[in-house]
């Protein structure tokens, strides 16, 4: 008899909005003042959108995980990308104790996840965060997409690889005031 081992919690925090509400078919129309005439229209996107898409490609692959036997408990949670709902969601998760923290979207709400994570010593994976060092030194933490600096190395060894008489320049101006 297979014995089912205990299941995986993953805490899964999301910017919904689902508390705003809908507006169907809210168009945005920018009129010129002197003509009258309608310079641009477009649908206004849905705020949670980009988070309700990023979850049914998670659903996905937790239904994936499912099928080759992993045991899987989803906690979701809606961020709606306010750092005081933050803590509602830390208080939840000293309950749940999930495994893994993936999310959330926006910054201030990923440093305070990163914090989180830290003390309680639960990996955590910011699924959208490029670089950002106030969070770096999380031994916690699973960065996505890789720095800037690491895709620069790679894409220095990839280039040197090529046997080429033609010349690649790569440059980068740099920002001042950049945070």
């Amino acid at each position: 008899q297979k014995r089912m081992r205990p299941p995986t919690k993953v805490a899964l925090l999301l910017p919904f909005f689902a508390n705003e509400g809908i507006e169907p078919d809210t168009t945005i129309i920018q009129v010129d003042s002197l003509s009258g005439e309608i310079i641009k229209s477009k649908p206004k996107p849905l705020k949670g959108r980009g988070a309700a898409e990023f979850y049914e490609g998670f659903l996905l692959s937790v239904d994936t995980l499912r099928k080759t036997g992993q045991n899987i408990s989803l906690f979701v949670y809606d961020t709606e990308g306010d750092t005081n709902i933050m803590e509602t969601i830390f208080n939840e998760l000293d309950i749940v104790e999930p495994d893994i923290i993936v999310g959330p979207f926006f910054a201030s709400n990923v440093r305070k996840a990163s914090k989180y994570a830290f003390e309680h010593k639960i990996p955590f994976v910011p699924p959208l965060m490029k670089d950002d060092s106030s969070i770096m030194n999380n031994p916690y933490l699973f960065q996505v997409y890789p720095s800037e600096e690491s895709e620069l190395i790679w894409q220095v060894k990839y280039l040197s690889q090529i046997q080429s008489n033609k010349m690649i320049l790569l440059y980068k101006p740099s920002l001042k005031n950049q945070d």
